[in-house]
């Protein structure tokens, strides 16, 4: 496995950046078997954010991309689960430049495809955060991850943003990373059953769920199913939610991955979002489930979900109405 950690040059009127210190002290201490690691410190500049992204070809890509960057106001470490598509910049970056307001792509926003939620879970002093900033920052976590799109691999890429040595000390930020780092690479060394999970929307921001009946266990999901030999998420999720309620849609973008356990396997859920493609619902049949409805996500705290599907209702009410 091939696994590139980067970090930032000083930028402002900072002298040190705990990212670039980060880099270099994990270059020092980070060794396993079989794990190529390689390190990165970038400059704050459109050559910097772009670099990484410049790099990837189908024959020369990373298995694994861990950006690390400041964040000047945090108190935590902040895992970053999406990047925007926009700048901002309220000074220049490290060449003169200053973006105010602008548009990157027109694309909206490009989410991780890591099983990023897990990594907060037991962690003290770490959260989740869909607001990467509209800096360099942002700028390069979101050139990353449209680089793996570009070469044909899933977005595995993260941006975790530091908080200074006053409020976060050295050695704490380290192992947090640290664990942070090896947790990404345990989630790619496991063989995984992957499944997509629909996200459709109405323009009111009502969600699509449908009733399971199981033998153990029976309540609301996101509707979805289990990837094929060659399929990605988007090509699964239209081929399910065909097959299972006689409903074309069209895939838009896969917006985060939950790894779950169940009797020793682990299955990777990818919350998928789609659009109607078409009749829209008028031909809906009921194959696999027992009811369909559309959810307000006020209404999701209210909803006996199935067990796997909780977590996916969460993220998805706090990025409505911005997918």
């Amino acid at each position: 496995m091939r696994v590139l950690i980067t970090g930032f040059e000083p930028f402002g009127s900072h002298t040190t950046n705990p990212s670039q210190i980060i880099v270099e002290s994990l270059q020092q201490s980070l060794s396993f078997e079989r794990i190529e690691f390689e390190f990165e410190v970038l400059e704050v500049s459109k050559t910097g954010s772009h670099k990484i992204a410049s790099s990837f070809t189908p024959d020369d890509a990373y298995d694994l991309v861990i950006h690390l960057g400041l964040c000047e106001s945090c108190q935590d470490i902040r895992v970053e689960t999406r990047a925007a598509d926009r700048l901002d910049m309220r000074i220049p970056d490290n060449e003169g430049r200053q973006i105010a307001d602008s548009i990157i792509d027109g694309d909206g926003y490009v989410y991780s495809e890591l099983p990023l939620h897990h990594l907060i879970e037991d962690a003290d002093r770490v959260i989740e955060s869909i607001d990467a900033g509209t800096f360099i920052c942002n700028e390069t976590y979101r050139q990353t991850l449209l680089a793996f799109d570009r070469v044909g691999l899933r977005r595995h890429c993260v941006f975790l943003h530091l908080p200074p040595f006053e409020t976060l000390p050295l050695q704490k930020s380290l192992a947090l990373v640290t664990s942070m780092i090896m947790q990404c690479i345990t989630s790619l060394q496991k063989s995984t059953i992957d499944v997509a999970a629909l996200a459709l929307l109405t323009e009111q921001n009502e969600v699509f769920t449908a009733h399971r009946v199981g033998s153990t266990v029976s309540g609301w999901e996101f509707p979805g199913g289990k990837f094929e030999s060659t399929e990605t998420a988007l090509q699964t999720i239209e081929r399910e939610i065909f097959e299972e309620l006689n409903v074309e849609i069209k895939g838009i973008k896969t917006v985060g991955r939950w790894d779950v356990d169940i009797k020793g396997q682990t299955y990777s859920l990818y919350l998928t979002h789609a659009v109607l493609n078409g009749k829209g619902t008028k031909n809906l049949e009921l194959r696999e489930h027992s009811a369909t409805r559309w959810v307000s996500p006020s209404e999701f705290e209210s909803i006996p979900w199935l067990p796997h599907d909780v977590n996916l209702a969460r993220y998805l009410s706090k990025i409505i109405p911005n997918l």
